[in-house]
């Protein structure tokens, strides 16, 4: 029997790819304490190669057990790797997640799937089974169906787990508590949990060896070694980062202005909202200079999934091109995004945000680079910043971990490659982040303890998951669901249900619903039914939208609404 060691040789010499130093180490770590199972902690910077741990465990799982689920946090990482698994597995390789079925219940030998459907199907409400579960719901009861309960538990026990870009999970209201749940109760039945990482900060490792319990967790911290060749190139980089409280428009006339003396610029551009990155991209129609002849792309969450897909297939074109180019981006780019720029600008943003932005930043050969961190001016603390749910936040993020970060690139030396710098001559981000999240990190026990109850509750669990959805308002683990929305335009060109789907919030859904431009429920059969709004016993209409899918068994929502290829759906 091969070990996880000799396939993830194999995966290299299959692939071409060369060995990391860190990754190596990584694998020999894991492969010695393999058989016990248990949870794994890897840690790596971006773009140093952690896909091929995900690689090597998925051939393992393949050949020598069962399967393999590999599951990210954002959509579009899922769809920017699933062309790699395909390279290696072919149609052993099926994804998951929301309006794309390809490996149901995630039985495939190899699937892709979102933190949602993994964590949902684990917990025994898999989403082939959500609309007729919670149809029958009612008063705290399944009445009708309890769908496919011990099988998609058995799904995600029988596999491998690896979750990507773990941290992530932090960022989500209820992320940390539905990871430890997971970690725990998968320790517990001698499976494997595997996460990776570029910003852990150190509570997050103590955090889950409290969890698991010391004999089954393996902590694999990185630590840069001089001889690493991908530390000594990152440590060869030389860019300067200017940090100053600027408006969109300031930033597009930054960027128009940068690059002097570059033989070759792509420029890389994230915003913190989608309405400013849109508003960026109208600027850079009229910018001079260099900018005015490159190729300029658009890329954020509120495309369609064909769109999406195209946006992908261009980007690429034009890296490849020797064109000069400029992308805008939202969030989406911080993990999803294959992309490497020598001219950088970003809003402030948390420190775990802003390092996997950088991660974009002279990503490849490129030696030289300009950056720009920049902030909306407000208030008397310099940062314009809003209370909501008693916090104070900046745009979409607590406005203190923003400040951490501004303070961070002000001090003069900021490293954005690695956690710490050999030589010295930067400061890596790794103390940023450690002081950042050292309150931020923390569970809500009463949460975790019923997660934990309901995975062990053979007998009741498919009711409990059920009660326990609708109470958070829809998702497991967000405070606001995502609902696929459908532009009655692209259905008229002809898009299906799947091609044609935009994930937004269930609280922008029931915003269209109150202003009439919600036309229906649109059915995988492509059908639509209209909408007869009952007197529901919801306590808000956000909560009403995600249960009328269910009940109606709809796939989206069809919309009366504005729709471009270039700039994605307009919600104002």
């Amino acid at each position: 029997m091969g070990t996880l060691l000799t396939h993830y040789r194999s995966v290299l010499c299959e692939l071409g790819w060369g060995g990391r130093p860190a990754i190596d180490e990584a694998i020999e770590v894991m492969d010695s304490a393999w058989e016990g199972g248990g949870v794994f902690l890897v840690e790596a910077p971006t773009g140093y190669g952690k896909t091929a741990v995900s690689l090597a465990i998925a051939r393992y799982s393949v050949m020598e057990e069962a399967k393999a689920v590999i599951a990210y946090p954002l959509r579009t990482l899922l769809e920017d790797q699933l062309g790699r698994f395909e390279q290696v597995f072919g149609e052993l390789v099926g994804a998951r997640y929301m309006m794309n079925s390809g490996s149901p219940y995630l039985v495939k030998p190899v699937t892709l799937t979102t933190i949602d459907t993994l964590s949902m199907t684990y917990l025994g409400l898999a989403p082939e089974d959500l609309n007729k579960v919670m149809r029958g719901y009612d008063d705290g009861t399944a009445t009708r169906s309890l769908g496919h309960y011990l099988f998609s538990r058995a799904s995600v026990m029988m596999s491998n787990v690896v979750i990507d870009e773990a941290h992530l999970m932090a960022d989500l209201p209820r992320g940390l508590d539905v990871l430890v749940a997971l970690a725990a109760t998968l320790a517990d039945e001698g499976a494997r949990l595997v996460l990776m990482t570029a910003t852990a900060p150190k509570k997050l490792p103590e955090l889950l060896r409290r969890a698991v319990g010391a004999d089954a967790f393996t902590h694999i911290p990185f630590r840069p070694k001089s001889r690493d060749p991908f530390v000594e190139e990152r440590e060869r980089k030389g860019y300067s980062v200017e940090a100053r409280p600027s408006t969109v428009a300031e930033v597009v006339e930054w960027v128009a202005s940068a690059g002097e003396g570059m033989g070759k610029r792509g420029a890389l551009l994230v915003f913190n909202t989608v309405a400013e990155a849109v508003e960026a991209f109208k600027h850079l129609s009229r910018a001079g200079g260099w900018v005015a002849g490159a190729e300029k792309i658009l890329i954020h969450s509120r495309f369609a999934a064909a769109h999406r897909r195209a946006l992908s297939e261009r980007l690429r074109a034009i890296q490849a091109s020797g064109r000069d180019y400029v992308v805008v981006a939202t969030q989406v780019v911080e993990a999803g995004v294959d992309i490497t720029s020598n001219i950088f600008a970003s809003d402030a943003a948390p420190p775990t945000s802003l390092i996997q932005r950088a991660g974009r930043f002279l990503r490849r050969g490129e030696a030289v680079g300009e950056a720009l961190i920049w902030w909306s001016e407000g208030g008397d603390n310099g940062l314009s910043t809003r209370g909501r749910g008693g916090e104070e936040t900046y745009k979409v993020y607590p406005a203190g971990l923003v400040r951490e970060t501004i303070e961070w690139v002000r001090r003069g030396r900021p490293g954005l490659h690695l956690p710490t710098y050999p030589s010295g001559s930067r400061e890596g981000y790794a103390d940023l982040i450690d002081k950042a999240y050292e309150r931020a990190y923390s569970v809500a026990h009463t949460l975790v303890t019923k997660l934990e109850d309901i995975i062990r509750d053979v007998d009741y669990g498919p009711q409990r998951i059920a009660r326990l959805v609708d109470e958070l308002g829809g998702s497991l683990l967000r405070d606001d669901a995502l609902v696929p929305v459908v532009p009655e335009a692209l259905l008229r060109k002809g898009l299906g249900p799947a091609e044609a789907s935009v994930p937004i919030t269930s609280r922008l859904a029931a915003r269209l619903v109150r202003e009439g431009l919600v036309k229906g429920v649109l059915k995988s059969d492509g059908s639509i039914t209209p909408i007869e709004w009952p007197a529901w016993r919801h306590r808000s209409l956000a909560r009403a939208v995600v249960s009328l899918l269910a009940e109606a068994d709809g796939a989206a929502l069809v919309a009366d609404l504005s729709y471009d290829e270039v700039t994605g759906l307009a919600l104002g």
